[in-house]
């Protein structure tokens, strides 16, 4: 074993009152910890909202601790964390979510002041569009990209006192300079990946809360879940999609089907239960997930939810009407391997919207949306559906299509639908978009960053109008019975206000 200890952190989280905190455990940080670990370097992690084995969950994930009168912040205390990093040399911290930026300082910050000789490193997509904001508060070095390779040069050569600012893809400040180095080439042999160490997450604890960021459960039972990642990257390159601005990262690339086995085979090891996909875009290669599928249906694991999945991939042309089915099969093996429930993007009741800024990945006219729903109630899975609100240019009358839209597919039989607000996170297209436009506010408070909050100003349905709308309206779509479809008919405009009496 190597010298140069390395610890890798999952940062505390604030959460606001009406949310349902949920630990992270997301893969990155996994297959970081795999590739120092197969190059012999003692490496171990620590989620601050579990911590490990000696901590008691009411002093970190039962932690509660008041932020505002909208906010609260869960995980362990930082003096807890300090305990946990004294022999450490080298800390990185995870940083994938926008609204979670200040609790990633909060940890370089403590670190830094009470042992400034240690190195600090971060990671992920956030960190990689607020670099120069993570580089001034206490970290010394941001990686980007796919950042495997990276970060194991990045460790070789503190370990060896080489040194590191010629690697590529880190970022580091040079006096007042920062410095940003060129990127090297995306990893297309998904195979020649670490596998991810699962095994170093506290599993234990993590089951015991029971609160994965996908699927619903009961309160109080154990779930035992781990999820993976067969694919990266994605055929589509939406707006507002965290991949929009990565080059070759955001090209599809895909796993072996025997690669893929082999995790599963690890995960079932671990004593997991359910498995969660994480890919951008599972269902891209069609004859390849039938064949994963095929193969789960020895593996008695249930499949709960998905992070990804682009609706036009479950349809399939017809050859004889050339017109577009749902594809029945796909369902029923879905079934068939244990998928209990799925979540539907849908994202916009409006083909405009759909085109511009989510690259027209389905059609209004070629996709029925309406029997994708009913065919997969029939089969027994339970789906909710996701629709995204506040586009900068989306006019009244699109909103109001969007809500009726959703209210069409429950009562097709979409257990519940869901709205977010869309937001222009750092390092998207739809970022750029909003700043060149005037759409972007001047002091952007990345905290608020949620689903539920507008960021955007400027736009044509307020900010006011559009956070009431969500609220309400989700109570209105989401209860049985019909909605009448209000209609000033004098201007031919759908009107928010009627349609929420």
């Amino acid at each position: 074993m190597k010298n140069t200890k390395v610890k890798l952190i999952y940062p505390a989280q604030q959460f606001e009152l009406t949310e349902n905190p949920r630990p992270d455990s997301s893969l990155g940080i996994l297959y970081l910890a795999g590739k120092l670990r197969d190059n012999n370097f003692d490496v171990s992690i620590l989620d601050m909202l579990v911590g490990d084995e000696t901590d008691d969950l009411k002093e970190t994930f039962y932690r509660r601790t008041k932020i505002d009168e909208k906010h609260i912040r869960v995980g362990m205390s930082i003096d807890h964390m300090l305990t946990k990093i004294e022999k450490h040399k080298l800390i990185g911290v995870g940083s994938i979510f926008t609204p979670q930026t200040f609790n990633c300082f909060e940890v370089a910050q403590a670190i830094k002041k009470k042992y400034p000789e240690k190195i600090l490193f971060a990671g992920g997509g956030n960190a990689r569009a607020l670099y120069k904001d993570f580089l001034n508060n206490g970290f010394d070095v941001v990686v980007f990209g796919e950042a495997e390779n990276a970060v194991l040069e990045f460790v070789e050569s503190i370990e060896k006192g080489l040194d590191y600012k010629k690697i590529k893809n880190l970022a580091f400040k040079d006096g007042d300079k920062y410095i940003v180095n060129p990127e090297r080439p995306v990893e297309f042999d998904l195979d020649k990946l670490p596998m991810p160490a699962w095994d170093l997450l506290p599993l234990k604890k993590l089951w015991k809360i029971g609160e994965p960021h996908g699927g619903t459960f009961k309160k109080g039972q154990e779930v035992r879940y781990l999820s993976m990642q067969t694919s990266r990257g994605c055929p589509f390159n939406c707006s507002y999609c965290h991949i929009s601005k990565e080059g070759e990262a955001k090209k599809l690339r895909l796993k072996s089907i025997e690669r893929v086995d082999k995790e599963i085979d690890k995960i079932i090891s671990l004593g997991a239960e359910y498995l969660f996909f994480e890919d951008d875009s599972l269902l891209a290669k069609k004859k390849r997930i039938k064949t994963i599928f095929n193969n789960l249906k020895t593996k008695k694991l249930k499949i709960v939810d998905v992070n990804g999945v682009n609706l036009a991939h479950f349809f399939t042309r017809n050859k004889e009407t050339k017109k577009l089915d749902v594809d029945v099969e796909l369902l029923d093996l879905m079934k068939e391997v244990g998928w209990v429930e799925i979540a539907y993007p849908f994202e916009s009741g409006v083909q405009r919207i759909l085109d511009f800024y989510a690259t027209g990945k389905w059609n209004h006219k070629d996709h029925d949306m309406v029997e994708l729903v009913q065919q997969s109630v029939k089969r027994g899975l339970k789906v909710s559906g996701f629709f995204t609100i506040g586009y900068p240019d989306e006019s009244y009358e699109e909103l109001t299509k969007t809500f009726l839209f959703a209210r069409k597919m429950v009562e097709a039989g979409l257990n519940v639908a869901a709205f977010y607000i869309i937001q222009p996170y750092p390092g998207t297209e739809l970022y750029d978009f909003a700043q060149k436009n005037g759409y972007l506010p001047k002091n952007l408070t990345y905290e608020d960053m949620k689903s539920a909050l507008p960021t955007l100003i400027n736009t044509k349905v307020s900010r006011e109008v559009l956070e009431y709308c969500r609220r309400m309206v989700y109570q209105i779509v989401n209860r049985k019975g019909s909605i009448q479809k209000n209609l000033d008919k004098n201007a031919g405009v759908p009107i928010v206000e009627n349609f929420l009496q």
